[in-house]
């Protein structure tokens, strides 16, 4: 249950760091004149492992994206703390939360090919799974927008254990296959009373981004993961990205381990470790790739907003990245007392920014941490 607590709700205290050192001032910038703070990949290199080395930490990547261009990118560390292995350009990182943005680009996919409406309702589409009636009129868009009244799973010290403990084990351990774990945990949701009137709030919820999978590959008949590697990483050259597990098992112990933060200094999370994402939940954050291959996802996302992009036009991105909808931090996160206001759109908060507005992710499933901006104001992403 201490693992779980971090269930993709980590503070990230490195990667803001980094970014503070990277991301200079937008007010006084110009397009124009605008040049990152690494034009290189030893460059930026050098700058990971200053701040690696700073905080302790086993590994680190980033990549930055300027104009058409990754302009510089790189990885440093090892994949477990105060072991040898070093991490290399090939290593997977897992990317947490920043996955729902993935999935918010998968679902405007399918409503650009006709297969799908942002109004599409659960009861349009789910047709076989019982629902209560508070369900049926629930839309894609208010499953984008975490305003879909299901349970939020997303921090158990506020949420009925009972519930906690059917979705996180129960399911997982009854069925092998995520498929067959998002139809069930479906059928299990979609028929407990609404935390809130649907449509009324905002509330982020791994549920229901687990549910716009379900309802990807019901319309299709393909499974999430597998439209996700057709319609999203092969087009994009994501070859190696994989959804689902941690980046180093039993399989491939190359991969970067990762890591509890605890008082004393990272922990490396053991091989056989018993916590573990369920499978139901890929859709919510899921996914781990190289730091190449998530700077190609920013890069489609910064082209995409410019009308250059190869999966959707322009206007299909703004409506990913545009403002959608307003909500509190208190509201949106359960056990927050802040009332800072989150712009949201479809999987991203958007800021104000220059002259022009920001898309930032965070993502973390509590043992990685990772964050993707994309800024086309200044034609710059970053991870």
């Amino acid at each position: 249950m201490d693992n779980l607590k971090r269930f993709l709700r980590s503070p990230g205290r490195i990667f803001p760091t980094l970014l503070s050192l990277l991301w200079p001032f937008w007010s006084c910038l110009s397009p124009d004149t605008y040049r990152p703070i690494a034009g290189s990949n030893a460059e930026l290199v050098e700058l990971l492992e200053k701040v690696r080395r700073e905080y302790n930490q086993p590994a680190m990547g980033a990549a930055i994206i300027h104009n058409d261009r990754i302009v510089a990118e790189g990885v440093t560390g090892v994949t477990v703390l105060n072991e040898t292995r070093p991490v290399t350009p090939d290593s997977r990182f897992h990317i947490g939360s920043t996955t729902k943005g993935m999935t918010a680009l998968l679902i405007a996919i399918m409503v650009k090919k006709g297969e799908l409406k942002y109004d599409s309702t659960l009861s349009d589409v789910l047709t076989d799974i019982p629902m209560r009636s508070e369900y049926a009129r629930v839309t894609v868009r208010d499953l984008l927008l975490n305003r879909s009244g299901l349970l939020a799973f997303q921090n158990p010290i506020f949420e009925d254990p009972v519930h906690m403990e059917k979705l996180r084990t129960e399911i997982p351990a009854r069925y092998r296959d995520a498929r067959s774990q998002r139809r069930a945990m479906a059928e299990y949701v979609l028929n407990l009373p609404p935390q809130y009137a649907p449509g009324s709030r905002s509330v982020y919820s791994n549920v229901g981004w687990s549910i716009l999978g379900l309802v990807a590959e019901t319309v299709v008949g393909e499974s999430y993961e597998d439209l996700m590697h057709d319609e999203v990483f092969t087009p994009l050259g994501m070859q190696s990205a994989r959804i689902g597990g941690w980046p180093a098992d039993d399989g491939d112990r190359s991969q970067p381990r990762g890591h509890y933060a605890q008082t004393e200094g990272p922990r490396a999370q053991p091989l056989d470790d018993e916590y573990r994402l369920p499978l139901w939940m890929n859709p919510a954050g899921g996914v781990h790739c190289s730091i190449h291959e998530y700077a190609l996802y920013a890069r489609e996302n910064l082209l995409g907003l410019r009308g250059q992009g190869r999966l959707l036009a322009a206007g299909e991105y703004r409506e990913i990245h545009s403002i959608q909808n307003k909500v509190k931090a208190s509201e949106m996160y359960l056990g927050q007392d802040n009332d800072s206001v989150i712009n949201l759109g479809y999987g991203w908060a958007v800021l104000p920014g220059g002259d022009g507005l920001l898309s930032v992710a965070d993502g973390s499933g509590g043992t990685f941490y990772a964050r993707v901006i994309v800024f086309p104001w200044l034609r710059t992403a970053y991870v």
